[in-house]
């Protein structure tokens, strides 16, 4: 009987033991992804005004028969606004932190695009362009 006391004593010690590394690993991969999710959200919705922005001036340059002259933002839109591949640093902030810096860079690479760029405000705010 104590033989079946001590296998069950420690069945349930490594039972536990799994339950929590469980526990923890699948509380990790939750988090990760809610991070993930909103990463990708961020990145896409500024993927998708670049491209808008792209598409105004190529399109534009094409229709006025002018070279197409874009800048390094536009040239490299996969990662040319992305803060965190320009300076590794930032990984050592907080993630609210690193969202505000990606989105004040976001809104000054935008704000000096549509000054280098004349047509892009009028075209940008045409209703299915945003």
């Amino acid at each position: 009987m104590e033989d079946i006391e001590k296998d069950w004593n420690k069945i349930a010690k490594s039972s536990k033991k799994t339950g929590y590394r469980d526990g923890v690993s699948d509380g990790r991969e939750s988090n990760y992804q809610k991070y993930f999710d909103g990463g990708y959200e961020e990145g896409l919705k500024n993927g998708l005004i670049l491209g808008k922005i792209k598409g105004i001036v190529s399109i534009t340059a094409l229709l006025n028969k002018k070279p197409l002259d874009l800048t390094e933002e536009l040239q490299n839109t996969r990662y040319g606004c992305c803060e965190i591949c320009k300076n590794k640093e930032l990984l050592n902030n907080s993630k609210d932190k690193v969202i505000n810096i990606q989105s004040a860079s976001m809104t000054k690479t935008v704000t000096d695009l549509m000054s280098s760029y004349t047509c892009i405000p009028d075209l940008l705010n045409k209703p299915n362009m945003t």
